[in-house]
């Protein structure tokens, strides 16, 4: 994650921990939702870009739901 920005590196982070932690695969909407509150500003104009889904392409996959989920369950330990 070097090649990142200080913002974009901790929104991937953002993104493996809600897949990670969270009680049901989430949808991208939710997961652009929960970036952009996350930092606590409740005035967001700006949800996170989808780019940023595609960067995690190596450990998560959108499936057929429009679900993210992590590409195998080795990925989560």
């Amino acid at each position: 994650m070097d090649n990142f920005d200080a913002r974009s590196t901790q929104r991937l982070k953002s993104i493996l921990g809600w897949v990670a932690y969270a009680k049901r695969p989430m949808r991208e909407f939710e997961l652009q939702s929960a970036l952009a509150f996350g930092n606590g500003n409740i005035d967001v104009a700006e949800v996170a870009p989808s780019h940023l889904f595609g960067m995690c392409a190596p450990l998560i996959e959108k499936r057929g739901d429009s679900t993210y989920s992590f590409i195998h369950v080795s990925v989560k330990e």
